[in-house]
């Protein structure tokens, strides 16, 4: 089992984030679960779908969304560090503060200056989100 990394959770962004992606779809790498894999994951999955494990912080697991970060100098290392090419083009989306969450997200602060954004009810992984 993983550490519990959870330190609150929101249904608003409490300040602007960025997520730096790989291509202009975000897509989460996703792993059947309950087994974790060796290799980098963003979530496991039980049966295809994504489980919402931020509504009870006592048993959270990590990780379990897509990673977000604001204007830190982590954030800026990872820009800075990232592997651009022709095959794998940056992006970097930008939540403003303050923006409301679609009822079936929530938003988890883990440690540090690292958030998750996640399912908060059960869903497929192709699902599309928008903000």
């Amino acid at each position: 089992m993983s550490k519990n990394r959870y330190i609150q959770s929101f249904t608003r962004f409490p300040n602007e984030l960025f997520r730096v992606n790989y291509g202009a779809s975000v897509r989460l790498r996703a792993h059947p679960g309950p087994v974790r894999p060796l290799r980098n994951f963003d979530l496991l999955t039980t049966a295809g779908k994504v489980q919402p494990k931020a509504l009870n912080p006592a048993s959270y697991e990590f990780p379990n969304g897509a990673s977000m970060r604001p204007n830190t100098t982590k954030q800026q290392n990872l820009v800075r560090t990232s592997r651009d090419s022709p095959a794998f083009t940056v992006y970097i989306y930008a939540v403003p503060a303050d923006a409301l969450l679609p009822d079936d997200l929530i938003l988890v602060h883990e440690f540090g200056d690292h958030f998750s954004l996640q399912a908060r009810v059960e869903m497929t992984v192709e699902g599309n989100i928008n903000l």
